[in-house]
């Protein structure tokens, strides 16, 4: 997918237009009931109960306010599958093999157990472990995770995280006793992140959204989404990628007509993501779902695909009126439940523009990343900083990078910096330092993509590219094109979408094409050809 026409040369164009992200569920033993430990270690099969049953076999936010998103947009998503079909000729369905916005499709897909299946811990433990760490630590505290001043003393509201600015907002503490009130907003099949050693299977994310409508709900946070991202372990890492293959069977089947009842995919997904305790034999015998229970894969959403490597992220408005983007890790109880993340492979922008201890360490990391940048394809920009770089934390109102190199007090001095290294090594380019500063902006800042503004690329008045107030025809033709979705935004639609949609496609059509990385050694690039990064909706 090439920059949008529209947008000219890029060069020319605040690419806070387009607000691109490098952008924005989950191998072995039984599933475990609720309620039961998460079954450790390297063996087993996903669930016994479904493969008994015979059973073989997706991400939007919530609601009312309106609709929005039209036939159109939803086409644009729908027809990526027109890019070809895998061998068998099953035609992908994005709005189901890539992206579930359905709400009756995720209806079984509950925050608490999520959270309880990524640790294994129970739900609501991890979840108020999870609130209580954007509070700052009184005396009488002794309940377990962390707090938001344990880095460093907060002043004012602000503590500090991997040495930058972190704030503790007061009104997050409301969120301790709201568990109830998140809703599942979407899965998306990040498949096109897997390396192309298949180190791992890529990714899958749930999401959820604060409902607004909930009973007792607090003034703040009004408006905000969670998702989890669970990076999900190759069970054949020996085959390579082909080891994945029964992962990217899987969401291929949900494209076929016998999953057209969005039940029967919710029935799916939350056998897959989470394990099951909904009787299996009311789904359909595909031998898809059969082969990835029975290849080593655990649920999506596991210990094992998170702790160190999956991430939770929380995107919410606070009292003050802007949006705060923070990043967590999910882990076992006796960690604590969660540990406060700094935003993976995000700029801190803040420390480039001004005097900083890490300034010049962080200025050194962005013009490594560059090469990352150059793409005319900006599904495959990608930023590749040292975790050193991490941004503690985001909001929508600092000055962005690029408008920062002009009106920031060292600006004008990493504006000439950015300059004389595009002028030295990519003289031909026709690009400056904005040009880079406008694509780092997006590529490697949360609201890069989610703060869009007015921009025609957005979900009307939201941050978030499946809103939870906007619904769509779920699909241009077939059984879903009758059927509501929480809306995705153009971006999604037209941009991100159809290269996922292409990635799983190719990687279909081409069994045995992929093994491993030649001499064993771990490859550091996704199947699409770009490096990693943090930003995947």
């Amino acid at each position: 997918m090439r920059i949008p026409p529209e947008l000219g040369k890029v060069s020319k164009q605040t690419l806070g237009l387009l607000g691109l992200t490098s952008v924005i569920l989950i191998r072995c033993a039984k599933f475990a009931p609720d309620g039961a430990p998460a079954a450790s270690g390297a063996g087993g099969a996903l669930s016994s109960a479904a493969g008994r049953a015979g059973a073989e076999a997706r991400a939007g936010a919530g609601a009312s306010a309106g609709e929005a998103g039209s036939a159109g947009e939803a086409g644009s998503a729908g027809e990526a599958g027109s890019a070809g079909e895998p061998e068998g000729g099953t035609r992908l369905l994005p709005e189901r093999s890539l992206i579930e916005t359905n709400p009756d499709a995720l209806a079984y897909l509950s925050l608490e157990r999520a959270l309880g299946r990524a640790t294994g811990e129970p739900g609501a433990d991890v979840y108020r472990a999870y609130a209580q760490s954007f509070t700052e630590r009184s005396s009488d505290q002794t309940s377990p995770g962390p707090r938001c001043d344990d880095e460093s003393a907060s002043s004012d509201g602000l503590s500090n995280l991997n040495g930058f600015s972190l704030p503790c907002p007061g009104e997050a503490a409301n969120l301790i006793w709201q568990l109830p009130a998140w809703r599942p907003l979407s899965v998306s099949n990040r498949f096109d992140l897997a390396p192309v050693g298949g180190e791992n299977c890529g990714e899958q994310h749930l999401s959820f959204f604060y409902d607004t409508s909930f009973t007792g709900q607090p003034e703040y946070p009004a408006r905000a989404y969670l998702g989890l991202a669970a990076v999900i372990a190759n069970p054949e890492p020996e085959r390579g990628l082909d080891g994945c293959r029964p992962l990217a069977d899987f969401w291929a089947s949900l494209s076929r007509s016998e999953y057209d009842a969005p039940d029967l995919r919710a029935r799916a997904l939350e056998l897959v993501f989470l394990g099951t305790s909904l009787p299996t034999n009311g789904l359909p015998a595909s031998r898809e779902l059969s082969a990835l229970m029975s290849s080593g894969f655990r649920p999506m959403i596991s210990p094992e695909h998170f702790g160190h490597a999956g991430r939770v992220q929380l995107l919410f408005l606070g009292g003050d009126g802007d949006w705060h983007f923070f990043e967590h890790a999910l882990v076992s109880g006796d960690e604590g439940f969660v540990l406060r993340r700094p935003l993976s492979q995000s700029l801190p922008v803040a420390a480039l523009l001004s005097e900083h201890p890490k300034r010049e360490q962080c200025i050194h990391e962005l013009l490594s990343s560059i090469p990352g940048l150059m793409s005319e394809d900006v599904n495959l920009m990608r930023l590749d900083v040292d975790p050193a770089c991490f941004a503690a934390t985001e909001a929508s109102y600092p000055t962005r990078l690029a408008a920062g190199l002009f009106s920031a007090p060292l600006g004008p001095d990493l504006r000439a910096r950015l300059d004389a290294h595009m002028k030295q090594y990519y003289p031909d380019s026709g690009m400056n330092g904005g040009d880079i500063a406008r694509r780092a902006g997006f590529a490697g800042t949360c609201s890069g993509c989610h703060d869009l503004g007015d921009s025609p690329w957005t979900n009307p008045s939201s941050v978030s590219h499946v809103s939870r107030d906007l619904m769509q025809a779920c699909a241009p033709s077939g059984p879903d094109a009758t059927r509501r979705c929480y809306a995705r935004s153009p971006l999604l639609n037209t941009v991100f979408i159809p290269h996922w949609t292409s990635v799983l496609s190719d990687f279909l059509r081409r069994p045995g094409a992929y093994g491993a990385t030649p001499g064993g050694a771990p490859s550091t690039t996704a199947i699409d050809g770009a490096p990693l990064s943090r930003h995947h909706p």
